[in-house]
């Protein structure tokens, strides 16, 4: 966070815990938790709230239960806008959708929501 402070960057990113989208298990669930934990720190860690936006990232693989409760977790920490990752990782384009489909659901409408690791023309 202090690194991204001092490059003055309007939006910047929470660390969180990524797995790929194809993990399953106990793992994926640590991570969600891990990057709750971290959400937190990045917070405390801010030094430039007032002229820079923290987004939080919305993890939980494809596992829709972990989805909600890591965006109800971030929702209630009244972030700038929210990110939703761990996504991208060869999973298939219906459950991509339905992830995301869910995730965007559970975020605020009135701010603004970042899908990471978009990387084809089709996703856009």
């Amino acid at each position: 966070i202090q690194m991204q402070n001092e490059i003055g960057a309007d939006i910047i990113m929470a660390l969180d815990d990524v797995v790929s989208s194809q993990t399953t298990g106990p793992r994926v669930e640590e991570a969600m938790w891990r990057t709750l934990r971290w959400i937190d720190r990045c917070i405390a860690a801010h030094g430039r709230p007032e002229s820079q936006n923290l987004f939080g990232i919305v993890q939980g693989g494809l596992d829709l239960r972990l989805r909600e409760i890591c965006a109800k977790e971030m929702v209630k920490r009244n972030l700038p806008g929210y990110a939703i990752g761990g996504l991208s990782g060869g999973e298939e384009k219906s459950v991509f959708w339905k992830v995301v489909k869910r995730s965007c659901e559970l975020l605020p409408k009135d701010k603004p929501r970042y899908l990471m690791g978009v990387g084809y023309p089709v996703d856009l």
